[in-house]
């Protein structure tokens, strides 16, 4: 079986070391990890040209440390085309303020976890969405509801004027589509 790279961005060892754990203990797959931390602006975004080139199946993104230039990479990543499909995860910890969690929604990654030392939840995700057929049962109980509950997608407002407003979203949306947005507006 080739081997499948994947890359961390980010500066806790111990996370990083926990994830690479996890991930050959719960999936056959043969993962090729490299951590890559920079504290610098403009070495953050030289990244982008290394992902370019080597074509990781997934990068985590820890928005823990140099938080905005880290949402920032991961808003160019997210909204460039590539050649091959790149599972995005946003990683943010216990300490993060919750503004950091909209903001990596809001980046594109398609994934945002929590970190944590049992990470189970992210390999499961992350080898679901790269090889469904290499991932181990989730173990987790499964229960039919009887009643309805409201879901919502993030998105942000770019500007509003006297005709409308302009709001960004990955969700997809069709002409003549009615949305509803709540917001904390007066």
């Amino acid at each position: 079986m080739a081997k499948t790279l994947f890359y961390y961005f980010g500066d806790d060892e111990a996370y990083f070391r926990t994830l690479k754990g996890e991930f050959a203990k719960h999936t056959r797959l043969q993962i090729e990890f490299t951590r890559l931390y920079e504290s610098d602006e403009k070495k953050i975004q030289s990244f982008f040209i290394k992902l370019f080139k080597d074509k990781p199946a997934c990068i985590f993104i820890d928005f823990s440390k140099q938080t905005q230039d880290y949402l920032h990479l991961a808003r160019i990543i997210s909204r460039t085309l590539t050649d091959n499909k790149i599972v995005t995860v946003g990683l943010v910890d216990y300490l993060s303020p919750p503004e950091v969690l909209m903001e990596s929604i809001a980046t594109g990654v398609q994934l945002t976890h929590i970190k944590s030392p049992e990470c189970f939840d992210v390999v499961y995700d992350v080898t679901r969405l790269i090889a469904p057929k290499e991932s181990a049962p989730h173990g987790f109980a499964n229960a039919t509801l009887k009643e309805d509950w409201e879901a919502g997608i993030p998105v942000k407002i770019g500007y509003i004027h006297n005709e409308g407003l302009h709001f960004e979203t990955d969700y997809k949306l069709q002409k003549g589509d009615r949305i509803r947005v709540n917001h904390h507006w007066t």
